[in-house]
């Protein structure tokens, strides 16, 4: 079957029986600029037939392979194999119900570089929607590709930075090996984006969890967006974030127009969901260790409430541990009922699903402090800080230290956080009762009240 074109695949809509949602490789443009034609857009136009290519080839591989490879397992040696490879941090041999996704991520930084020109493309979804293993996998795609112009891919994840500040001597160190202050990393990245020498290597930059760059002045997050603009930039720019609107946010703030290509990674349908688990499975047996309806019960139920994959391995992964304690080898209803009542309906989480703005905007201050810091306890004053900055970018109410203390002892009282005693609650030290997976869990059920 022949790949239809760059632009003709974007016009593409996608169906299922449960939902419709057009394709996420639509272009979203703030007085984008006239795009030049290229001698190279022949040529180019032939290597991005080659994408779908690549991914069909690619998934007929594994299959066969997998066919012919699968050990003779008995029923007790499936079912806890089931249990390491249902597994979240568990690494698939391949990426289901994201192949339009990729091939869209994969054609547009093939066409900057073969095009020699930068750009940017604002990739956003909720957690557990596949955007960072997608982007992984066309990381592996463009660098094993010989026909390419030479390019240097970076990586920076913001919540790994501490500062976000910490931004610009971060990507100058990786480019250049220099280490500078943060005003001296700053005048040289913007020296290396706007000058014109032409011999310079195409930087492609993934950014993740961009949300957490925010600051202030918002200058940062402009930066990253403006810079592949500039006039032979080589820069190509992958900015991923859990929110839709982050650049209208802070576009609001500038005068100047930024043009960009989004990116939206809808959250699983049910049938999408059901083909991970079944994939996961397939690759080490073809008994079926789920009774059809009780694989069908878990992933509706996750697709009608936040479409998480991590979350749908998360309750299989449990109703496949209840199934082992009883002693059996298929997880059957019950096994699945059992699982749901203690994660959906879990007094903590229903606390947390229905908690007020300033307590649930707390609770993500306080995981955003923690994914910072690495520490698993934090001082009041510091999350503190986070909160007001969070408030005053999303536009709520910005509570005095008073009463935001009040906040946190009514979350300690649930047992939500552990909100340790001193003269003064500035220096407080704050923990989590519960993980912080639980907690997005449950702010993730929120956002589908």
């Amino acid at each position: 079957m022949n790949t239809p074109s760059l632009r003709k695949r974007k016009k593409l809509v996608l169906n299922s029986d449960d939902n419709e949602y057009y394709s996420s490789g639509s272009d979203f443009q703030i007085d984008s600029p006239p795009t030049k034609k290229s001698t190279k857009r022949k040529s180019s136009t032939k290597r991005l037939s080659k994408v779908s290519k690549i991914i069909k080839d690619k998934k007929n591989k594994i299959v066969k392979s997998k066919r012919n490879s699968k050990k003779s397992l008995t029923s007790e040696e499936v079912i806890k194999v089931a249990l390491d490879r249902l597994h979240s941090t568990s690494v698939p041999d391949s990426l289901p119900c994201r192949e339009s996704q990729f091939e869209d991520i994969y054609s547009f930084v093939e066409q900057k570089l073969l095009d020699g020109e930068g750009g940017c493309m604002y990739i956003s979804g909720v957690p557990g929607t596949g955007k960072t293993t997608t982007m992984y996998e066309v990381k592996r795609k463009l660098e094993q590709c010989k026909e390419l112009p030479p390019f240097q891919f970076v990586e920076i994840n913001g919540v790994r930075l501490g500062d976000p500040k910490q931004f610009y001597p971060q990507l100058l160190l990786e480019i250049t090996g220099q280490k500078r202050s943060i005003s001296q990393s700053l005048n040289s990245l913007n020296s290396r984006f706007n000058d014109q020498d032409s011999k310079k290597k195409f930087i492609v930059l993934l950014v993740d969890e961009l949300d957490f760059l925010r600051t202030k002045t918002q200058n940062l997050l402009y930066n990253i967006f403006d810079w592949p603009t500039k006039k032979n930039s080589k820069l190509i720019v992958l900015a991923i974030a859990n929110t839709m609107d982050l650049p209208e946010r802070f576009m609001l703030k500038f005068s100047s127009r930024i043009a960009f290509t989004r990116l939206s990674f809808q959250p699983y349908n049910f049938k999408e969901l059901e083909q991970i688990i079944r994939s996961r499975i397939l690759e080490f047996t073809n008994i079926d260790i789920f009774h059809p309806d009780a694989l069908q019960l878990i992933c509706r139920k996750v697709a009608a409430l936040s479409g998480d994959a991590r979350r749908v391995l998360d309750i299989c992964r449990r109703s496949v541990e209840i199934a082992i304690e009883d002693e059996r080898f298929q997880v059957t209803m019950d096994d699945v009922n059992k699982s749901l009542q203690e994660i959906y309906n879990s007094i903590v989480v229903q606390r947390i699903r229905y908690a007020s703005v300033q307590e649930q905007i707390f609770l993500r201050s306080l995981i955003q402090n923690f994914r910072m810091s690495g520490m698993e306890e934090a001082r009041f004053l510091d999350v503190y800080t986070s909160h007001v900055e969070l408030c005053r970018f999303e536009g709520h109410y910005v509570p005095t230290t008073t009463e935001l203390a009040k906040v946190v002892t009514n979350l300690d009282l649930s047992k939500i956080v552990l909100f340790q005693k001193s003269p003064s609650h500035l220096y407080r030290r704050i923990s989590l009762n519960i993980t912080p997976d639980d907690i997005q869990f449950a702010l993730n059920l929120s956002d589908e009240n």
